[in-house]
């Protein structure tokens, strides 16, 4: 929840700061000129503040509309269509609430009232001129603006765009991080029934299925191998209420209330364990052509070690030793500890531990 109101917010605040600026422009142009080409009236104290606060509110509600809802119904189809769908939309919603503001305006600037026989006339002029229209282009391009950054964002993972763009990882640096490696369970066989064709629509289905509850958990995605995710925490928020193996439980009851979809579709439903660990890692961003933030270090290393073992001591989830000390005092998770076993790569021994949700 956090993270799509933060996205609304996004919006909202972008695409105000892009019409302040629009403002300032339309401002250096018509000067207080009193009227625009049309010969509408324009008043440069009142655009100045109304034309940013009236896309900071659309916004507010436009931003709304795409995360809370559009963005969910359009995750599975192809981007094309996703494009095409939010462009005939967001023109439409757009021709309204300028054609709203425009009156509201107009309304203030002759008085009267909303339904003043001089206000309506204005409105009806200014909307069937040119005008409209490039204040229509300009609008819709400030928003498109806004949502395309937060699509390239999240191509990038929720955050590292920002992070590039802010130099934080032009230089490496070392930092303590959660790390989770969840994948599929039985994926040669599974792959080896449904053929490469289902088995990649399975996976696909299962990484949008599962996004939800890492981002409701403030987990970050860091790659995606074969049927694998990894995924990141900060210490701060992996460990407050133990989010990163809340995460993963809500993964499992996320995914049993779609299993019919998924036994329609597939004849199956996938299984999936984690393992966990917490420890020191070497970021910073690599890359010429194609630009990433990568993690290095032995955490990464140990974490997938730990998830190998889930199914030899057929546990869901199995965490280590030092992330157990960071989880402890946790009342909703319940801690077993396994053993202490030997990883492959580790000359000493790692104590293990599964758990179970409380109620």
């Amino acid at each position: 929840m956090k993270t799509k109101i933060k996205k609304v917010l996004t919006i909202a605040v972008g695409w105000a700061l892009i019409m302040l600026l629009f403002s300032i422009y339309e401002f250096s142009l018509l000067g207080k000129n009193g009227h625009y080409p049309n010969g509408a009236p324009y008043d440069h104290r009142v655009t100045l503040w109304m034309t940013p606060l009236t896309a900071f509110i659309g916004g507010l509600f436009l931003g709304a509309f795409e995360v809370f809802w559009l963005d969910e119904r359009l995750r599975r189809r192809p981007f094309g269509i996703s494009l095409l769908y939010r462009v005939v939309v967001y023109l439409g919603l757009l021709l309204f609430l300028v054609g709203i503001g425009v009156h509201l305006y107009n309304a203030g600037q002759v008085g009267g009232g909303l339904f003043s026989a001089e206000a309506l006339l204005q409105t009806k002029a200014f909307i069937s001129s040119i005008y409209m229209f490039i204040i229509v282009f300009i609008w819709s391009s400030g928003l498109l603006l806004v949502l395309l950054f937060l699509k390239i964002s999240d191509s990038f993972g929720p955050g590292t765009l920002q992070k590039m763009l802010l130099g934080r990882y032009h230089q490496s640096r070392i930092e303590k991080r959660i790390f989770m490696f969840l994948d599929i369970r039985s994926s040669t066989a599974i792959a080896e029934k449904l053929g490469h064709v289902q088995y990649f629509k399975l996976l696909n289905d299962f990484f949008s299925d599962i996004t939800d509850s890492i981002l409701k958990f403030q987990g970050e995605i860091y790659q995606y191998v074969g049927d694998e995710v990894v995924v990141s925490w900060k210490p701060s928020q992996g460990a407050d209420q133990a989010n990163c193996i809340r995460c993963f439980l809500d993964i499992m009851k996320r995914i049993a209330t779609v299993a019919d979809r998924y036994e329609a579709s597939y004849g199956l439903v996938p299984g999936f364990k984690a393992g966990f660990h917490y420890g020191e890692v070497t970021t910073g961003e690599v890359g010429i052509l194609k630009k990433e933030i990568i993690y290095t270090g032995d955490v990464l290393n140990t974490t997938a070690r730990i998830q190998s073992k889930c199914n030899e001591l057929e546990a869901h989830i199995l965490l280590s030793d030092e992330l157990h000390v960071l989880l402890q005092g946790e009342p909703s998770i319940h801690f077993k500890r396994v053993g202490a076993f030997a990883l492959r790569g580790r000359e000493s021994k790692i104590g293990l531990y599964s758990v179970d949700p409380v109620g």
